[in-house]
């Protein structure tokens, strides 16, 4: 079977999308348990919760993105994670950024509406680089639906790495 098949499913996976998948998903975990520490510290461990809610934005509105484009990035995804996986990492130290620098305080939301409207810009902010996560797996896994077990194998165990490194390496 060639690569140059004109059915893009029938192509196999290239062994380094499955290394940037590893590699992306380890980063964005490692982000998601810093985020974790970070609200739990500053805005008590009930907003430590939120965490989980924009982790589950992001990913669900890259399906959501990828189901309204569905010939979006199919035809070469190779190329289009690279991009995708610079786009998280630029938006990682952006949204953390923008999370300190425009402050969010819980106990004055009901009486100052400009709360709401940073916590909006916060959740989405803060849900970006879990979105740019989302549609290069979805991606890989749309294009590539013979070798979803490895995709999402090399995608979990990013996962795992991205678990183990902020206990191995936790602060004092």
């Amino acid at each position: 079977m060639s690569l140059n098949t004109p059915f893009p499913s029938l192509r196999p996976v290239q062994q380094g999308s499955l290394t940037g998948i590893f590699l992306l998903s380890a980063a964005t975990l490692v982000f998601e348990i810093n985020l974790f520490r970070l609200f739990s510290v500053a805005q008590f461990y009930h907003f430590a919760f939120l965490i989980v809610s924009l982790a589950l934005l992001g990913y669900g509105a890259s399906g959501t993105f990828l189901a309204l484009f569905p010939t979006w990035g199919r035809q070469q995804p190779q190329h289009l994670l690279p991009p995708l996986s610079i786009a998280s990492a630029l938006c990682i130290p952006i949204s953390y950024l923008l999370t300190n620098w425009l402050s969010f305080d819980s106990y004055s939301i009901a009486i100052d509406r400009r709360q709401v409207a940073i916590l909006a810009l916060h959740y989405i902010a803060l849900a970006t680089p879990f979105f740019f996560n989302g549609i290069a797996v979805g991606l890989l896994l749309a294009v590539y639906p013979q070798a979803s077990g490895r995709i999402y194998a090399a995608n979990l165990l990013g996962f795992v790495l991205g678990c183990w490194l902020p206990w191995r390496y936790r602060l004092p």
